[in-house]
């Protein structure tokens, strides 16, 4: 009996009453078995001296499974307040944990190691407006995601495949999940494993954050449109301004050409003049006449030049030479 007592000490609450109430139907039979024995005594014996012997004998069993009897109920009672307190920590703890649950502005979810709901705060039955009602503790994680892409609560992908690709993530937990939602906000999946093999979930609201991204995308999209339009522009006006150099140099080669023609022919006119006789004042004329039409010359020549290189129907040779034959006729 000690050994048992001892025994129940070591087990929980629950296992602790069962065995002390198997123990009192023991000790109630033990009682009744002691009272047939005296019955049945009294009955064939008979005598005085042996029904008070019995009766004595009995006595004492009676009081020692008596005392025994009320040890036992006594640790009854004391584990069934043990076991109503332990009720009610678990409960407050409970309260507590759903409390603390509902007060994050995250989308909370439990599955057990059979990935059944377990709880989940009023975010996350938020996420799910069309069918929150009929999320409720015991379904299997399947049946949900099934249930959400069944009733189109998922804008994109479509709902085959993105009810294929939840599942895929859910098997692997690596990484985030996002959902975009048919109403248009972004939900982020965050999931661990617990350590009993449940999975933990925790879903947060990130429509702020990729509405931005999308803004700053078109944004980018629009500079880019537009750097690419102006640099359209600036590759036609080139354009055009090429067109317009080669234009320019063709009418000056033109032009060089056509007055090279008559310059040409007063020079002749100069020179047949400077072969007449002439007093000394009118020859030095006639000669600083020739020199003018021949710088002429020289500067027509080499504006012809130039619309050349302009055209690139002359190659430059790059080459050092005096700076005098230049400087000099300046001077």
């Amino acid at each position: 009996m000690a050994g048992m007592q001892t025994r129940n000490w070591t087990l929980d609450p629950a296992d602790r009453i069962a065995e002390l109430e198997r123990e009192n139907a023991k000790l109630q039979r033990i009682n009744k078995v002691l009272m047939d024995r005296v019955e049945r005594s009294m009955d064939f014996q008979g005598g005085a001296f042996s029904l008070f012997q019995t009766a004595i004998v009995l006595e004492q069993k009676i009081r020692e499974r008596t005392l025994e009897l009320e040890r036992a109920l006594h640790k009854l009672e004391d584990s069934n307040r043990d076991l109503a307190r332990a009720k009610e920590l678990a409960d407050t703890m409970r309260t507590r944990l759903f409390e603390a649950i509902e007060s994050v502005n995250e989308g909370f979810a439990l599955f057990d190691s059979a990935d059944r709901l377990v709880l989940c705060n009023r975010k996350y039955l938020s996420y799910w407006p069309s069918v929150a009602g009929r999320i409720q503790a015991g379904i299997r994680f399947n049946d949900l995601v099934a249930m959400v892409a069944a009733a189109g609560a998922v804008s994109e992908p479509p709902p085959d495949v993105w009810l294929r690709e939840r599942m895929e993530h859910r098997h692997d937990l690596k990484g985030v999940f996002l959902n975009r939602l048919s109403d248009g906000r972004w939900i982020q999946v965050n999931e661990r494993r617990t350590r009993d093999g449940g999975i933990v979930g925790v879903y947060t609201d990130i429509t702020v954050i990729k509405r931005e991204e999308e803004r700053r995308r078109e944004s980018e999209q629009a500079e880019k449109s537009a750097l690419m339009m102006l640099n359209d522009q600036l590759q036609q006006a080139k354009s055009q301004a090429d067109q317009a150099n080669l234009s320019k140099t063709r009418f000056i080669a033109a032009a060089s050409h056509d007055l090279l023609q008559p310059l040409n022919a007063a020079r002749l006119f100069v020179s047949a003049l400077a072969d007449l006789e002439q007093p000394a004042a009118n020859a030095e004329l006639v000669d600083n006449i020739d020199l003018a039409l021949a710088s002429v010359e020289d500067l027509l020549s080499a504006l012809l030049d130039i619309s050349k290189l302009d055209a690139g129907a002359v190659t430059p040779e790059v080459s050092d030479f005096p700076l005098r034959g230049i400087l000099a006729p300046l001077a």
